[in-house]
């Protein structure tokens, strides 16, 4: 088994899913938005408007977008060290795009609605 530049990508796109799951753990474990998510879009010290609507609107696409990331990158993982079609990695890689391009536009909305 050789390690490929695509099985380095998929390892990190599952490390990302546990990193945001971490997240979301905190976030479910304190009931506020994780100082992760708030340090990424700049947020932290910046007044919020409604911090229980914008942790509502964060929450569960958080988890959404991290059971996907690991189960994206988990999966085409697989995929790759069982060497099937690549028709699969480009599907589950549309897949997490789409994912990826819809966590990004809820946590916009949350905080264009609570900070802008």
């Amino acid at each position: 088994m050789r390690l490929t530049v695509f099985m380095i990508v998929d390892i990190v796109i599952a490390l990302f899913g546990v990193y945001t799951l971490v997240s979301w753990f905190q976030m479910k474990k304190t009931g506020k938005v994780s100082q992760r998510i708030m340090q990424r879009n700049g947020l932290v010290g910046r007044p919020c408007r409604d911090k229980q609507e914008f942790f509502d609107m964060v929450y569960r696409p958080t988890l959404l977008f991290g059971l996907s990331a690991v189960a994206v990158g988990g999966i085409d993982l697989l995929c790759e060290l069982l060497q099937v079609g690549s028709v699969v990695s480009l599907i589950l890689t549309l897949a997490f795009l789409v994912v990826a391009l819809w966590y990004s536009k809820q946590v916009s909305n949350a905080i264009r609605k609570n900070y802008l």
